[in-house]
């Protein structure tokens, strides 16, 4: 069963500046202006676990965004939380930096794993280590079902 929490966001985005993409299955206008936040993450409650479900860009300017939304997490004290990062655009320093750092907090006490399948978000990840830190699995499926042996990995 799957329950939906609460969900942060960050300041709007501009669709209108977008940059046009062109391609066999693109068109060539621009889409309709359009305001959305840069950066979403919901919080949802499946059986025992957390899924924070993060969309858009994870930059300098939205990862306090994401920080804000894991620092609320431990609050539920949950078993298990992953970080389901399928949705997620670009995944610059800064976030890396906030995964990392909720890595250190769950330490013991949550099972924090990440849900990365797309290649932007992969790259970083494997580029600076960070995969070798954090417990990363191709879905959120295959990190909830995932055996429980890199939980109790410590960063220091």
């Amino acid at each position: 069963m799957v329950e939906r929490g609460p969900t942060v966001t960050s300041p709007v985005h501009d669709d209108s500046r977008d940059p046009v993409l062109v391609g066999p299955e693109r068109s060539t206008s621009p889409a309709p202006t359009e305001h959305r936040p840069l950066l979403r993450v919901t919080h949802l409650q499946c059986n025992q676990a957390l899924v924070l479900a993060v969309a858009g860009y994870v930059d300098l300017v939205t990862a306090p965004v994401l920080r804000r939304a894991l620092d609320l997490a431990p609050a539920t004290s949950p078993r298990l939380m992953v970080v389901d990062l399928s949705e997620v655009r670009l995944l610059a320093c800064a976030g890396l930096t906030v995964l990392v750092a909720a890595h250190r907090l769950a330490d013991g006490h949550t099972c924090l794993r990440m849900a990365a399948e797309r290649r932007e978000v992969r790259r970083p990840l494997e580029l600076t280590g960070v995969d070798r830190i954090l417990s990363v699995h191709g879905t959120c499926e295959e990190a909830l079902t995932a055996p429980h042996r890199r939980c109790g990995s410590v960063l220091r």
